[in-house]
């Protein structure tokens, strides 16, 4: 399930996207309780999604070497 697409931003061979992260996201449920957050698997999913869909088509990933989030990502939010 992925994020409402607020805007798209093309330039060269990058893209910003600015994504409404609904609190409704299936991602959200049990992840946390108490104080949900939007998993990483999530976040690379989508950065896999957007990722081939509009800048290789026809592409696929091979391998992340190395990620950090930076920080948590709660429904609602804005990105």
């Amino acid at each position: 399930m992925l994020p409402i697409e607020r805007n798209r931003l093309l330039q060269d061979n990058s893209v910003t996207l600015t994504l409404q992260i609904q609190a409704s996201l299936f991602w959200f449920q049990g992840h946390f309780p108490t104080l949900p957050i939007l998993p990483g698997v999530a976040q690379l999913d989508w950065v896999m999604h957007y990722g081939v869909g509009i800048l290789a088509p026809g592409k696929q990933f091979a391998a992340i070497d190395n990620i950090k989030f930076q920080q948590p990502v709660p429904p609602d939010s804005l990105l």
